[in-house]
């Protein structure tokens, strides 16, 4: 018998159940989660002696490999105690599109590429301090602290 002819002799409740659960599938593999790269960031930016340092250049970079083709970054500066603040930063994507683009990956790269989320904050710009870099990884908490080395 074809399916045609047997959805055809199901009841018509049983027809509006299967339909309502229908669509809530769809819903669940369509509707955009939210998922965060790197939690809201703030850390105190010292020097060898512990000292706050103001007034240094910092670029928060961050990307979900799997979900995104180009990282993000924001530059801003330490405030007067040395102190920086970023928000958390997040994506936003349906199941149906973390799946089409785990499999792209998988075909494309041979499974090779990542597909994480990755962080990472540059402290650069200043004549007196060295260029210093802090890479946020899953699931420890991003630092609270960051020390710089002063130039000779």
């Amino acid at each position: 018998m074809p399916l045609s002819k047997r959805i055809a002799e199901l009841s018509p409740r049983f027809k509006y159940a299967l339909s309502l659960v229908l669509a809530l599938l769809l819903l669940v593999f369509i509707y955009p989660f939210k998922t965060t790269i790197v939690p809201s960031w703030r850390f105190l930016v010292v020097d060898d002696h512990g000292a706050p340092v103001r007034a240094m250049n910092v670029t928060e970079h961050w990307r979900h490999y799997l979900l995104e083709s180009e990282g993000h970054e924001e530059i801003t500066r330490t405030e007067g105690d040395g102190q920086v603040n970023f928000p958390a930063r997040t994506i936003r994507a349906s199941l149906l599109r973390r799946m089409m683009a785990r499999i792209n990956k998988a075909a494309s790269s041979s499974g090779q590429a990542r597909t994480d989320a990755s962080a990472s904050v540059v402290l650069w710009g200043s004549k007196e301090y060295e260029t210093t870099v802090a890479i946020y990884e899953e699931p420890s908490p991003p630092q609270s602290e960051i020390s710089v080395r002063r130039l000779p």
